[in-house]
């Protein structure tokens, strides 16, 4: 049985067209995911309060790390606690929006169309999982994280502005409007790709802080895990760059003023921010590497006989 929300999808929308069954897959998509928008937002925030609280907030970290987590001050405790959580959330968002992502950018496959054979879970339904996940992970650190850099900021409330304003202006599209729905897709795709391309760096960049509180130790490993970090995050930079522009390109027509204006601005703020993690592990390494020339000349100073 329909829902109340979806009957506007097949009423409206031509049925005769390859574009209008299209569209109409789109249309039930997004309907049916803005009716559990809110309350997925809330679960999801809930769910990292009590990961912190009853499980990283107990002795489990201390039997990992031993006395390295147990010296930490509480404001490091909880920064390394919120860093494990991040790992975790994005990891997951990863792994969930990655094979839709590949699918329709390469697959020839649409978002309404199923996740596996003969599942009712949609390819477009992992997405929204996934960014949900996301969106959620940021209002989380947002709250929880008082040292987040302002550029982060900025980049965490852009992501929240998008992700939580796509649906309900979207299915709020009046009926005689319904070519409309290109341009939400064409929007959809390239915000959904910013998620795929954003993770990878987010976890590395906990991966690094968490490596570096705890298991890697010496100046020489240091400088060649920050050296690694920061090629890492470069191309992962350049990367993002190319595909959203080529993305824009291929869905710029579909696209009006104001989604092309958000789309260029979110991006010059997204590359910004990377651009930020990269200068951050590039100062690390060449910080590292001054302090193991200035050990170095130590060490042969002490060397030559008088």
């Amino acid at each position: 049985m329909d829902t109340l929300s979806s009957v506007g999808c097949k009423d409206f929308l031509p049925a005769d067209t390859l574009e209008g069954q299209s569209l109409t897959g789109f249309c039930l998509l997004i309907t049916r995911s803005s009716s559990y928008d809110a309350i997925l937002f809330a679960i999801i925030c809930v769910v990292y309060v009590l990961f912190n609280r009853l499980v990283l907030g107990s002795s489990i970290l201390d039997f990992i790390y031993g006395a390295k987590y147990s010296s930490m001050r509480n404001a490091e405790k909880r920064t390394f606690r919120l860093r494990h959580i991040g790992i975790l959330a994005r990891t997951t968002s990863f792994l969930l929006i990655l094979k839709p992502a590949f699918m329709v950018a390469f697959g020839n496959k649409e978002w309404s169309e199923p996740y596996a054979q003969g599942s009712n879970f949609l390819l477009g339904d992992a997405a929204f999982f996934s960014v949900m996940i996301t969106a959620a992970f940021h209002l989380f650190e947002l709250v929880f994280d008082p040292s987040l850099k302002p550029l982060l900021v900025l980049h965490h409330l852009g992501s929240i502005f998008v992700i939580q304003g796509f649906l309900p202006s979207t299915v709020s599209l009046p009926k005689a409007q319904y070519l409309e729905l290109n341009r939400a897709l064409g929007m959809m795709n390239v915000a959904l790709y910013w998620a795929v391309l954003d993770a990878p760096l987010v976890v590395l960049s906990y991966v690094i802080a968490v490596l570096r509180s705890t298991f890697i130790q010496g100046h020489t490993n240091i400088c060649k895990l920050f050296y690694i970090g920061f090629n890492i995050a470069a191309f992962l930079t350049v990367t993002e760059i190319v595909v959203i522009s080529y993305l824009c390109s291929q869905n710029w027509n579909e696209l009006a003023g104001f989604q092309r204006t958000t789309i260029c601005s979110l991006q010059i703020l997204f590359t910004i921010a990377k651009g930020w993690v990269c200068k951050s592990f590039y100062s690390s390494y060449t910080r590292q590497i001054g302090t193991l020339e200035g050990k170095t000349s130590r060490d042969t100073a002490m060397l030559k006989p008088e």
